[in-house]
């Protein structure tokens, strides 16, 4: 998936590479220049620089501005880069292992985009990027094994998100976006999705793509999955992204579009749909387990001696503080680091997120 510009802005699209659009409408009338950080949450407090694709930088033209089929742009040194469809848009995209490297080759400054014809100059300027986005609160789920789990799909999951701090003024700059969603690769679906800006050119441009990105003076800080939106044993990818756009929201120099130069920062990460019969049996078996408990010890305290009560105590104190370390280890983390199945998984998501868009806007 190209994750970068809509991954940029408001997560229809995944890595700048796919831009704007992930083809929620008929037409994108916007184009922009744009940087991205990329990162995926493995627990509740880890959350790391994405490895295959910490860094991105793209230029991309929607298919709804008028003479797309003819863009390109020029760097800060006067080279002409032409842009080049794909599936979605005029895209150029280049990906980074640093942010170092990705500044070095494209540095901040004035980039000149030329659609059908006529250059439009778009500032990236001031590195305002917003706050790496995060999961920080989950009801009726938990992390293991580095991913999201759901305990029951059957039931409400709400994830309660850090707040996008500056949101209101554009974290400095002159507009934001914060987005959420939710694809599962198997059936090629977009069951959640979310966005908000405060922009209303922005929100008027590429509103439609996403189905919920809306006007909103404040960024959200929670997301309810209702109940029955996930499959049971079904794994998904989930991200979050946080946009600022700066230099201005250009809607004048090409007539009917809108042109933005966004930092935006995006976090991904892997979502999996629990059992309700097993999250019952877990539960059950929980339940069972401190009924027999209870029975023990009441056993022991009536067959000990008020010290070897107390020494029992001690230890089954111990035990429930070794039990809870455990417990706390494997929800955050399972068996360690995330292995190679979680980033292939992940990217097989991104590719499925673009494949998703591709098809849509061939039936539209």
């Amino acid at each position: 998936m190209n994750f970068t510009l809509i991954r940029l802005f408001a997560l229809a699209c995944a890595l700048l590479g796919v831009g704007f659009s992930q083809g929620y409408a008929a037409s994108d009338s916007s184009y922009s220049v744009g940087k991205v950080k990329m990162y995926v949450q493995t627990a509740a407090s880890t959350v790391s620089a994405d490895p295959s694709t910490p860094s991105s930088f793209q230029v991309s033209v929607g298919d709804g501005v008028p003479g797309y089929a003819s863009s390109s742009f020029k760097t800060l040194v006067g080279s002409t880069f032409p842009l080049s469809f794909n599936g979605l848009m005029e895209d150029y995209t280049m990906n980074y292992s640093t942010l170092a490297a990705m500044d070095a080759a494209f540095p901040d400054g004035t980039y000149t985009v030329t659609i059908g014809g006529v250059a439009v100059n778009l500032s990236l300027t001031g590195d305002l990027y917003p706050v790496t986005p995060q999961v920080i609160g989950i009801t009726n789920g938990s992390w293991n094994g580095g991913s999201l789990v759901v305990s029951d799909p059957t039931k409400d999951c709400v994830l309660t998100f850090n707040t996008f701090t500056n949101y209101a003024n554009g974290s400095g700059g002159v507009g934001s976006i914060m987005s959420f969603e939710i694809v599962e690769a198997a059936a090629l679906a977009i069951p959640v999705r979310q966005g908000v800006t405060n922009s209303h050119a922005v929100e008027s441009a590429i509103g439609g793509l996403i189905g919920e990105i809306s006007y909103s003076a404040t960024p959200f800080t929670s997301f309810t999955i209702p109940a029955n939106t996930l499959t049971q044993g079904s794994t998904y990818g989930g991200w979050l992204t946080f946009a600022t756009f700066v230099g201005g929201v250009n809607t004048t120099s090409i007539s009917g579009a809108t042109g933005v130069a966004p930092y935006s920062v995006v976090t991904d990460f892997l979502v999996i749909a629990g059992s309700s019969s097993s999250s019952s049996s877990s539960s059950s078996s929980s339940s069972s387990s401190s009924s027999s408990s209870s029975s023990s010890s009441s056993s022991s305290s009536s067959s000990s001696s008020s010290s070897s009560s107390s020494s029992s105590s001690s230890s089954s104190s111990s035990s429930s503080s070794s039990s809870s370390s455990s417990s706390d280890s494997g929800s955050s983390h399972g068996a360690g680091a995330p292995s190679a199945w979680f980033f292939a998984t992940l990217i097989l998501l991104r590719q499925s997120r673009k494949l998703l868009g591709s098809i849509k806007r061939a039936v539209e």
